[in-house]
């Protein structure tokens, strides 16, 4: 039925309700994969339709009497040239924003495979850029907790990841490894952790301390920040996003916990502090004073403001944050950082909005 048919039948109000109705039935059956060739030609038809309707004769006089011509000056006579103009002007507003209001915005098709974003970011095609985009349509399924949770810091929760050390070079050292590759996912070692700087005493302190407060031992966790540096001191930079649930803590107070403890001349087990190995009971009296006094200042202050709300905060303060998951996947952070390569940092922020 053409809109003039439609109009005498209906009043204009009835035509845009039900023109609008069907647009979004058509909507429901794009989103569900549910939509033809036909159906792309009936919301055309609808589109047009629509614009025909709110252009009608009959909207323009219902506007038109709806609106009080503001523009016209004091004392013009109704129905002069003067005041039909002045409502002419303000009909035209009231229909412009009725038509923003109603308006329903044709359904686009979202780029769902690699090769429909490599063309459309301009990205050149390599494996590399294959894998990090295969790895971000994963990452959109998969990380859906943490990609809300974090929001527009998304792409900036940092780890440093080592590969895999080549050869029988000493546990000690640097040693060679292999390369991290462009992405791949990792299983958090959440058990039997050794602490690589910490001393065991606090090392198992903190996790009793932890537990008691969050219910669970986070010096057994996977350690981020929202700092590419520092991440970089660590291993290969690497952004990470945990796979389905997960928690974290952080402290506002706190950029590095080992190094709060260092710093403060704790990372010891003051079981270390005999007697024996003193001149004389004055000094040794001290510094068992100076550790029960320093370790009470720590738990009270610093400690205590370990918090698990506000991931955005978390990663934007730069601090390191303990986060608990079962596996995470990682893509090398290096393109990305300072915009190195821009066409596929669009293609992984366009797959991860």
């Amino acid at each position: 039925m053409k809109i003039q048919e439609l109009l005498e039948a209906k009043t204009t109000k009835e035509v845009i309700r039900d023109i609008e109705h069907r647009m979004a039935e058509l909507e429901d059956m794009f989103k569900a994969k549910d939509f033809n060739k036909k159906d792309e030609n009936e919301y055309k038809t609808l589109e047009r339709q629509l614009d025909a309707a709110y252009d009608s004769i009959e909207f323009k006089k219902t506007a038109a009497k709806k609106s009080k011509p503001k523009a016209a000056k004091k004392g013009t006579v109704p129905g002069s040239p003067e005041w039909l103009k002045a409502a002419a002007a303000e009909m035209e507003k009231v229909s412009q924003g009725l038509r923003k209001k109603s308006a329903v915005k044709k359904p686009k098709q979202r780029l769902d495979s690699v090769e429909q974003i490599i063309a459309h970011f301009n990205v050149s095609p390599s494996s590399s850029a294959e894998k990090v985009i295969t790895m971000a349509l994963q990452i959109r399924q998969d990380c859906q907790p943490f990609l809300k949770a974090a929001g527009s810091e998304k792409m900036s929760l940092y780890r440093g990841i080592k590969g895999v050390r080549i050869g029988h070079e000493p546990a000690w050292g640097p040693g060679t490894r292999e390369s991290i590759g462009p992405a791949g996912i990792k299983r958090a070692r959440l058990e039997g952790r050794d602490p690589t700087d910490m001393d065991k005493y606090w090392h198992d302190r903190l996790n009793v301390y932890f537990t008691q407060k969050f219910g669970a031992p986070y010096r057994n966790a996977v350690f981020c920040t929202g700092d590419f540096h520092v991440a970089g001191e660590y291993g290969t930079p690497s952004m990470i996003f945990p796979v389905g649930d997960f928690e974290f803590i952080w402290s506002p107070k706190v950029s590095d916990l080992y190094t709060e403890i260092e710093d403060r001349e704790l990372n010891f087990d003051p079981a270390e502090i005999q007697p024996d190995s003193y001149d004389n009971r004055k000094e040794y009296k001290e510094d068992v004073k100076k550790y029960k006094d320093d370790t009470k200042s720590l738990f009270k202050n610093e400690m205590k403001a370990y918090t698990n709300k506000n991931l955005q905060k978390a990663i934007k303060s730069k601090y390191e944050i303990m986060l608990r998951c079962k596996e995470y996947y990682f893509i090398d952070a290096r393109d990305f950082y300072n915009n190195h390569v821009p066409e596929l940092e669009k293609a992984i922020e366009y797959i991860l909005k």
